[in-house]
């Protein structure tokens, strides 16, 4: 928010009181249409997580806003379209993590570990923490939004272009890097997929998430 007082303190409380309804006022103007969706989204996240995304309603997002239900449909179509925008801005932040092992250097089977570390700490950690943001991509797993879809895609992409720079180093043996790369996807569906860690009889931890990276590494060699 801009400061309305000033430091040297000469304002009067009602000139101050003025001055920062009209900054505020005008600071909304300014606000772009991609702004104003973010601006919304942080507030849905924020209730997401305190209330769960089912209890919360679009009269509530709007009230935190000081905006009305029918502004915040300007900018999303329905409730609906914010959650599922809710789990695309969780799985952006989760991609983003690991495309991070993209750029790093070192061996490919390290950097695929570190991918699938990434992945189920991210999880793991929203499973522990953060219950009702694992509910909501426990629903977007389930009923296959788009915003899964397009991870699982990236996550495939990743896996294939690691495996590739793998046989062009011969730390790999040659072959089709793209279907070695599904053939990775499917034996992870575990790893990549929230909803299933509820449903795992084992425990699932890092040490085993090691142990199948070791296993995986041995079957590329």
């Amino acid at each position: 928010m801009i400061a309305a007082f000033p430091r040297d303190g000469s304002a009067k409380w009602g000139e101050r009181h003025i001055t920062s309804i009209t900054a505020a006022h005008f600071a909304r103007k300014r606000l772009t249409r991609d702004e104003t969706r973010e601006r919304i989204m942080i507030k849905a996240d924020e209730l997401f997580r305190q209330y769960g995304f089912t209890k919360t309603t679009v009269a509530d997002i709007a009230a935190e806003l000081g905006m009305s239900p029918a502004n915040i449909y300007k900018f999303f179509s329905s409730k609906e379209a914010i959650i599922q925008a809710s789990a695309d801005r969780n799985l952006v932040v989760l991609a983003e993590a690991v495309d991070r092992h993209m750029v790093a250097s070192g061996a490919a089977l390290d950097r695929i570990e570190k991918v699938l570390l990434t992945v189920y700490r991210h999880n793991a950690d929203i499973l522990r923490n953060e219950r009702q943001v694992f509910k909501l991509m426990i629903r977007a797993y389930e009923q296959k939004w788009d915003c899964c879809a397009a991870f699982d895609k990236f996550l495939l992409q990743t896996f294939a272009k690691l495996v590739k720079e793998g046989m062009s180093t011969g730390e790999f043996k040659s072959g089709d890097a793209l279907a070695t790369a599904h053939l990775l996807f499917d034996c992870l569906i575990l790893i990549r997929t929230p909803h299933l860690y509820q449903q795992e009889g084992r425990e699932l931890n890092e040490n085993r998430i090691r142990g199948m990276a070791r296993f995986l590494g041995h079957a590329l060699k």
